[in-house]
C-alpha cells in the first residue's frame, strides 16, 4: 500500500471496502453502522460508473461488416 498525503494508494484490492474499514477510518469514526453501510454502497455504485466509463472508452468497438451483415435484408415485393 502506498502513503500519498494522508491517502492510502491501494490500487491492487481483491475485495470492496467493509463498514469495519470505513469505521476506523479518522473521518468517518463518527457515523452509524447503517450510515457507513451507504457510504460502501456509494463507493461501489460510484467506481462501478467509474470502470464502466473507462472500459468504454479504451475497449475495442466492435466494427460490423455491411457485406457481411446487413445486405442480406431484401425488402417483400409487391406484397398485397
Amino acid at each position: 500500500m502506498e502513503k500519498v498525503g494522508n491517502a492510502c494508494n491501494d490500487e491492487a484490492r481483491e475485495h470492496d471496502i467493509t463498514v469495519e474499514e470505513v469505521l476506523a477510518t479518522e473521518e468517518f469514526k463518527n457515523l452509524s453502522e447503517e450510515q457507513a453501510k451507504e457510504v460502501v454502497d456509494f463507493v461501489r455504485t460510484v467506481s462501478t460508473v467509474f470502470y464502466s466509463l473507462y472500459k468504454k472508452q479504451y475497449e475495442p468497438e466492435i466494427v460490423i461488416e455491411d457485406n457481411e451483415t446487413n445486405n442480406n435484408y431484401e425488402p417483400i415485393k409487391n406484397a398485397a
